[in-house]
């Protein structure tokens, strides 16, 4: 809501929403890999290295992800800014230019904080290998009876800890770059509303029931 919000009232064009649906992503991938980070080893899984199978590790993990994530958010942002900037890039020299016009200026820093603190939810509620956040959360609240539906399958914790960031880069390409094409051909606020309507669409997603521990 607060994008529509600001196409009407804040006068965001193709290219703010672009930033902003990038620079979203660029949180969540950061809070993804954070969660890759401290998984416990037990979510880990397998991996191939060299041939042979062996047991998956953070630091592995982290080798794969971390340059993908990066590579592929650089990558994005080129198409982004090549191909929709226009004249909305005069202002911008750097890094801190960048933050003033597209974030605080445009005031997407409301959305983004939003983003940010969801993120950090998603944190504090996954899996990690120290139980010091656990032992916190016992502290400060009561404890709390979960129903859950068991399961025999084993847990994967990379999937759900990466998968999400992973699947919003595609769905970025997919909807983002294609709709932004749309929105800037036809030139009217309709196609922007459209662009925002099935990003949200595409971003939902029904949490899968698993088997947890509280």
């Amino acid at each position: 809501m607060l994008q529509v919000y600001g196409v009407l009232y804040w006068g965001w064009d193709i290219f703010q929403i672009l930033m902003l649906y990038w620079m979203e992503t660029a949180v969540i991938g950061f809070w993804a890999l954070l969660r890759l980070a401290v998984l416990p080893a037990d979510l880990l899984g397998k991996m191939t290295v060299n041939g042979q199978v062996v047991a998956a590790t953070n630091t592995l993990l982290l080798q794969i992800f971390v340059p993908f994530v990066a590579i592929s958010m650089a990558a994005h942002l080129l198409i982004l800014w090549v191909g929709f900037s226009g004249a909305s890039t005069a202002n911008v020299y750097g890094p801190i230019s960048f933050a003033s016009e597209f974030i605080i200026a445009s005031r997407a820093w409301v959305p983004l904080l939003f983003t940010l603190l969801a993120g950090a939810v998603g944190f504090y509620e996954s899996s990690k290998r120290s139980n010091f956040a656990r032992a916190i959360r016992d502290r400060l609240l009561p404890p709390r009876q979960i129903t859950v539906v068991s399961s025999n399958q084993p847990a994967d914790g990379v999937a759900s800890a990466i998968g999400g960031t992973l699947g919003r880069i595609v769905m970025m390409q997919a909807a983002t770059i294609i709709g932004g094409m749309f929105a800037r051909t036809y030139g009217s606020m309709a196609p922007w509303l459209i662009l925002i309507g099935l990003k949200t669409l595409l971003d939902y997603q029904r949490p899968d029931r698993k088997t947890v521990a509280v």
